[in-house]
């Protein structure tokens, strides 16, 4: 604090959380003499009503040295004696744990911590002789508290892994969903409070809603409902699948293959005839497929530069035309817009080509797209993006005279997907590195302008790797991003996680070289069924109402305050043990 008028140190009012936090940073300080200063996790509030602490002579505001206990958890309704840390603590330091005063004994090793009958965690608080303070958020725990699980919507069989955040788990938790056990996978080290335990969801019963809850040496805790089991999840057993397309005109599903198109009734989960693509076999193969935005084309690519027209109502009657071939071996981006043209682009330097779809003409010409195209349903908007970590470009492409016009870059951005809504209204870049888990989406206003990015819920991180295909839901409210083991629903108005779906197995992850622009997911017409390439065949995961209405899940992202006597919230701050899934090797983001 300065002396506004003579520029004098007056002293100093303490504020600090923990050493290791360097987001400190002061907010603003109101007419009542409150300072409020950020913090890793939350906001600390500092009464500056009191006389500051006066300015140390040598200049040295160093804290009070206050290590914490041995042990960070303890079971409710018990007082208990523990060791600290060493060093001892500065002498005539005082602990304050939740609020309540926290003696050290007389050989200033030892601390007898207050019992409390609320579960969860609390704040301790250290202050120094000299009034400076620090402030260790959610440093210690009583009993059980489960704070949320990374998943709220699973499938009624299948058995994936998720995980449940809280305190007091210790080192062996048990844990049941809707009153089965629930075997444990592993979970974070206890010299933590804030702990996260991974477990296999067992079967249950489609559409119960299920109570999550840890059981330890601590006591135990629950999360109700906090779970649900979707209506349905189905495994068709198929090889081979490339890409998925959902035909709203005739409520059918299209699974391509290198040699032919599968057709999936979705009312009765039973393949139609396939469509068969022309001159398929060994020297040519399709891997990539459109359909115009009146449903009257299915437009099948080939890497060799040879598109299949298809009537879908009269497959048998399909023509072929001749693109100029990729010279990488791997399809391009292909839609098709409002004006019944087939846009195939090319990479950069190569000729884009335009196949009207009326007479099969074929035009081409000379700009750079994008690496990755995408169109809008009804072929009103087409958007393109650079699969270039240094880049981070997008691009609006005029759908008539496909001009390009492109902002300046946002960051160092390695999009890897984009999504475009059915009407084009609002488009979104996913960033999933290949190796890394999660994503990153970026909300777009058809203008171009970055509206949100993305966040993750504290308790619902990712942890595996994108799978391609990000589409918006019918009604344009959510954006659907698949994982590896999960299916994220973002908001698109908030750029916030509504919901996550785990998959009975597997999906087609991202991994290079493949064809890097095919869907491997789709949305029924009214956005409640989803259609996923899975490691077996194709997962049809049936929602509880449609997307664009699932409720948003209540992920918090700040603990409440374990009892009204304690006079600080707990704020989340501490750093959580990265988990991996014994499978796969991943980056945490």
């Amino acid at each position: 604090m300065l002396d506004a008028n003579k520029f004098s140190a007056l002293g100093f009012y303490s504020g600090a959380s923990n050493a290791e936090d360097n987001d400190e940073r002061l907010l603003a300080i109101d007419s009542n003499g409150r300072a409020f200063a950020g913090m890793s996790g939350g906001i600390r509030v500092i009464d500056m009503t009191a006389p500051p602490i006066v300015n140390p002579s040598d200049g040295n505001f160093s804290g009070p040295w206050c290590p914490l206990p041995t042990t960070t958890t303890a079971p409710l309704n018990v007082s208990e004696q523990y060791a600290l840390g060493s060093p001892a603590p500065t002498s005539g330091t005082s602990y304050y744990f939740g609020g309540q005063p926290t003696p050290l004994l007389s050989n200033g090793t030892q601390i007898v911590i207050p019992a409390s009958s609320i579960a969860g965690a609390v704040n301790i608080e250290c202050v120094g002789p000299d009034g400076n303070t620090f402030v260790y958020a959610t440093g210690f725990s009583y009993g059980v508290d489960t704070i949320g699980v990374s998943a709220n919507l699973i499938p009624p069989s299948g058995n994936p892994s998720t995980y449940v955040f809280g305190f007091g788990f210790s080192a062996t938790p048990t844990i049941s969903v809707a009153g089965q056990s629930a075997a444990v996978v592993s979970v974070s080290n206890p010299i933590t409070p804030l702990q996260v335990a991974q477990f296999h969801v067992p079967n249950g019963t489609p559409g119960e809603a299920a109570t999550v809850a840890v059981s330890s040496t601590n006591g135990s805790g629950s999360s109700a409902q906090a779970m649900t089991y979707i209506p349905a999840a189905t495994i068709i057993p198929v090889s081979g699948l490339l890409q998925v397309l959902f035909d709203s005109h005739r409520n059918l599903l299209y699974a391509l293959q290198a040699t032919q198109v599968n057709v999936l009734n979705p009312s009765t989960l039973q393949w139609q005839s396939p469509i068969p693509l022309s001159g398929a076999g060994a020297s040519t193969t399709y891997n990539l497929m459109a359909l115009s935005p009146d449903g009257s084309h299915l437009v099948v690519e080939s890497p060799t530069g040879k598109l299949a027209i298809i009537n879908p109502d009269n497959p048998s009657q399909a023509s072929t035309v001749t693109v100029t071939a990729d010279v990488d071996g791997i399809s391009q981006s292909v839609v098709i817009t409002k004006n019944n043209q087939a846009l195939v682009a090319a990479p950069f330097g190569s000729q884009n080509n335009v196949v009207d779809l009326s007479n099969l003409t074929v035009t081409s010409f000379t700009g750079y797209l994008g690496q990755l195209v995408r169109a809008s349903a009804d072929g009103s908007a087409l958007f393109g993006v650079d699969l270039n970590v240094s880049s981070g470009q997008v691009y609006s492409i005029n759908p008539t005279t496909f001009a390009v016009q492109s902002p300046r870059p946002f960051g160092f951005v390695f999009w890897t997907d984009l999504a475009v809504s059915a009407n084009g209204s609002q488009f979104a870049a996913i960033d999933g590195t290949p190796g890394a888990a999660g994503d990153i989406v970026g909300f777009y206003s058809p203008a171009m302008n970055l509206l949100n990015l993305s966040v993750y819920p504290l308790v619902s991180p990712p942890d595996d790797v994108q799978v391609l295909g990000s589409t918006f839901s019918p009604g344009g409210n959510v954006l659907v991003v698949p994982l590896g083991d999960s299916i994220e629903l973002w908001d698109t108005a908030t750029g916030t996680l509504r919901a996550r779906l785990m998959s009975p197995e597997e999906l087609h992850v991202l991994v290079y070289p493949e064809a890097p622009v095919a869907p491997q997911i789709a949305l029924d017409a009214t956005g409640q069924s989803i259609f996923a390439i899975s490691a077996s065949g194709l997962s049809v995961l049936k929602l509880p109402e449609t997307v664009d209405n699932l409720p948003s899940n209540p992920w918090s992202s700040v603990l409440r305050a374990p009892d009204q006597a304690r006079e600080h919230s707990a704020a989340l701050s501490p750093r959580m043990s990265e988990m991996q899934k014994p499978t796969r090797s991943k980056e945490s983001r």
